[in-house]
Formats: C-alpha cells, structure tokens, sequence
C-alpha cells in the first residue's frame, strides 16, 4: 500500500514541476529581457500556467490509493516535459510576424476545447483511466464529434506552445505526449467497452480527429 500512495503523489508532484517552471519562465524572460517578443513569450506561459492551475482539482484531488494507472506516468512526464522546455527556452524567432498567430491559435484553441470537453463530462472525467459509479456515455458538446476531445485538445494545444518554443527537448516531448495519449486511449476504450452504449457511440466516430483516426 505504501509504494501504491507513492506512485500516486507523482502527477501531484509533477504538477508542482510544472507550476514552478512556467512561473520562474515568466519572471526571468520579463526580468532578462523586457523587449516585446520577450513579452509575448512571457504571456504565452502565463496563459499556460493559468490552465494548468485550471485542471488543478483534478490533479491534485482523489483519493491517494486509487488502483495504479499505467498510462499516468509517461502521459505526465512527457506533458511535464515539454512545459520545462518550453519555460525556458530561449526566444527562438529574431523579430515578430504574422506567423506567429498560427501557433497562438492552435495554443489558445486546443486548451478551450479540452476544457470544453472535460466540462462537459462533468464528474466522469479524471487524470486516471477508470470507471465510475453509474457512468454514462456522454454524446454532447464536443462529444458529438470524437470520441476523446479532451485529448484533442491537449495534442492540439501542445503542438502550439511547441511551435512557438520550438526546441529539440519540447519536439522529443510531444512525439512522446502524442505516444502515451495513444496507449491512454486504447486503454481507455478497452475500460469503455463495458459502459452502455459506449461501443454503439464509438462505432460512428473517430477518436481524436474526423477522417484520420
């Protein structure tokens, strides 16, 4: 039971990882270098860190001897990972452009839909793989249109501050993001089966993006 509760406090330990970095990010790029792609640098992880802080109730609660999730620790280490890249990578362009509103989009688009998504599933959504008391199959909001939004979200928001920081550790990070969310799903699904309806929902729609998979 020991080494089980001390498995389980590594995602809230990462979380407190995560925080410190784009936090210590922020104020050396505003302290270092005050001109303005510093700036916009800054903001980019300031919006990070606001949605990390978002998603802290989930990180942080639960119970701490909840069964081992396999797919919990690559998935945390790789998004862990690449926001330390990212916190303090240097800024990787000589002079702003309208480029830049590419990777912005797909930042600031990818975190409202995975936070869209993992409102929308209400109290059924967790950092772990597991099955809850009277669980549903939920088909609304983003659900109408894949199986797994909040993934989407996460990979779609995660390419974008990786655009913008583009560094070869934050690359490495999300080949590995993108691997563990893979596993994670098929994890999950295979958790999902046994859920009413899961199977007839899941025939009809991909899992993270329409027409490719």
């Amino acid at each position: 039971m020991t080494g089980l509760l001390r498995v389980n406090q590594v995602p809230r330990l990462l979380f407190f990882v995560a925080v410190g970095s784009l936090g210590a990010g922020v104020v050396f790029r505003l302290l270092a270098d005050p001109a303005p792609l510093s700036v916009i640098t800054a903001a980019f992880l300031v919006v990070h860190l606001a949605w990390v802080i978002t998603e802290s109730r989930i990180t942080l609660g639960g119970p701490g001897a909840a069964p081992p999730d396999p797919t919990v620790l690559p998935y945390g280490f790789a998004r862990t990972g690449l926001v330390v890249a990212g916190s303090f990578a240097p800024v990787p362009w000589a002079s702003a452009g309208w480029w830049m509103v590419v990777p912005a989009a797909l930042f600031i688009g990818g975190i409202a839909l995975r936070l869209r998504a993992i409102g929308e599933l209400g109290r059924f959504y967790t950092h772990r793989v597991q099955r809850h008391d009277g669980h549903e199959v939920v088909t609304t909001g983003p659900y109408r249109g894949v199986r797994h939004p909040a993934y989407t979200g996460m990979l779609v928001a995660s390419t974008g501050f990786t655009a913008y920081l583009l560094t070869v550790p934050a690359v490495l990070a999300l080949a590995v993001l993108a691997g563990a969310l893979v596993w994670r799903i098929r994890v999950e699904e295979r958790m999902l089966a046994g859920v009413p309806g899961y199977v007839g929902y899941a025939a009809g729609r991909a899992r993270l993006v329409p027409g490719v998979w």
